[in-house]
């Protein structure tokens, strides 16, 4: 059963919405109940205004949800989903909007999680109670506090994902098959299309030198070798801005990348907002665009105007200056395993460039930081520490 509510601000006639819930609750079956119920629990559910009291209204809600078995499941997502809309001292954030579930509805759907979307066009922001896939079961009651947080509640999660099965042939050579044809090789001068049609010969080698990887931990240097052709963007150009860069990984570098994405992809999603749509399958970027003309329509006809500010964030160069450190501090607090951590810093960390010019090689570029074109794990891992 599920009750979506909107609570009266009045006291007395909010007790309306108490008895009529009373009246349709089920103990024996699963109940939801979500809304603006237009009450606070605590003061930890206020910031600003006046000092929370527990009166009659929050005594009336508290003893309706002891009654009926209601637990709050937690939130991901900003702590308050209302705002006055006003700034400074004036400002007043609340938690007004909530789920809640009984102990069977807990039971059976014990992987509920309730996230509280931007706040756009009205002065509460959207909450949607997200069910996740049986696979990913949490086991209790989870209280999200903030998005950090929330990442290390996964890491169960990912843990289990991840030890579920070890590197077989069969997912590398799917691997290959999903890879494009007709690529330009990197430093080692094999195509997808090789791997393929010759697969029968040289697929236990290259099976075995993946799997020696996932076992040991260590890449070979030459795997992170990488070649970088300049592509000119204008017909006379000058400068090195004029140049789009095309880096070419190695191909057995590739496969290994996309393996470890495989395995990643399956709880990323998890560790996203559904708000970023880059490079995420499944959402569309042209969403941003509508939700943009919303959020400045709205500061365009606001009354209040006092404090709002759009600021337009060009990030150049922003793959080359994504530090290591700061990876290595995201995956960690996503709660991902060590030996996981270990296998992407390999496949990250200190790779070597050389730019192909007019047919030759310039001497090895030592990398220092950055993600590098061309790597399947590039764009996950940056939106995850961006």
């Amino acid at each position: 059963m599920i009750a979506t509510v909107y609570g009266k601000k009045d006291v007395m006639k909010r007790r309306e919405l108490w008895s009529n819930l009373d009246e349709v609750s089920n103990r024996k079956l699963p109940f939801i109940v979500g809304g603006d119920f237009n009450c606070i629990l605590s003061q930890d559910d206020k910031r600003g205004g006046r000092k929370f009291a527990f009166s009659q209204g929050p005594k009336e809600m508290a003893d309706f949800l002891n009654v009926n078995d209601l637990h709050d499941v937690g939130f991901v997502g900003q702590k308050y989903t209302w705002c006055n809309n006003k700034s400074g001292g004036d400002r007043i954030l609340e938690r007004l909007d909530r789920c809640f579930l009984n102990s069977i509805a807990i039971n059976k759907i014990n992987n509920a999680v309730v996230r509280h979307l931007a706040r756009v066009a009205s002065d509460h922001c959207p909450i949607v109670l997200k069910i996740l896939d049986n696979q990913f079961q949490k086991v209790g009651i989870i209280k999200f506090e903030d998005v950090w947080i929330s990442f290390k509640a996964s890491s169960l999660i990912i843990e289990r994902v991840w030890r579920k099965k070890q590197i077989s042939d069969e997912e590398i050579l799917e691997v290959i098959k999903g890879l494009g044809k007709n690529k330009s090789p990197g430093h080692d001068g094999i195509t997808y299309s090789f791997l393929k049609h010759y697969w029968n010969i040289v697929g236990i080698d290259v099976c075995k030198a993946i799997k020696e990887f996932f076992t040991s931990g260590i890449v070979s240097n030459s795997w992170k070798e990488t070649l970088i052709v300049l592509i000119s963007k204008i017909s006379n150009p000058l400068s090195p801005e004029a140049f789009r860069p095309i880096s070419l990984c190695n191909s057995i570098y590739k496969v290994v990348a996309k393996v470890l994405l495989n395995r990643l992809m399956v709880v990323i999603p998890k560790l996203i907002f559904e708000e970023q749509v880059a490079f995420m399958k499944g959402r569309s970027i042209s969403e941003h665009i509508l939700l943009a003309q919303e959020v400045i329509n709205k500061m365009r006809i606001c009354k209040s105007k006092e404090g709002m500010v759009a600021i337009k964030i060009d990030m150049e160069q922003a793959y080359d200056s994504m530090c290591w450190s700061t990876l290595e501090g995201v995956l960690r607090s996503s709660g991902f395993p060590e030996k996981f951590i270990r296998l992407i810093l390999e496949c990250i960390v200190e790779p070597r460039f050389s730019i192909i010019i007019n047919g030759n090689l310039s001497n090895w570029i030592e990398g220092k930081s950055g993600f590098r074109q061309g790597c399947p794990l590039s764009p996950f891992l940056f939106i995850l520490c961006s």
